[in-house]
């Protein structure tokens, strides 16, 4: 199942937004997320990985 959802600019108000439509579209959430290279999910990755 596919859910896509465009957003004008990289905000925090569309990332949280987008996840919100996506778990209600979806009808869940998932255990755990992995997000590939965004700055605003995580500003710094630490040397072990985890983000800070």
């Amino acid at each position: 199942m596919w859910f896509v959802k465009a957003y004008p600019r990289e905000t925090t108000e569309a990332i949280l937004d987008g996840h919100v439509s996506a778990f209600a579209f979806l009808g869940g959430v998932p255990r755990s997320i992995l997000y590939e290279n965004t700055t605003l999910a995580a500003a710094r990755i630490l040397g072990d990985g985890t983000p800070a």
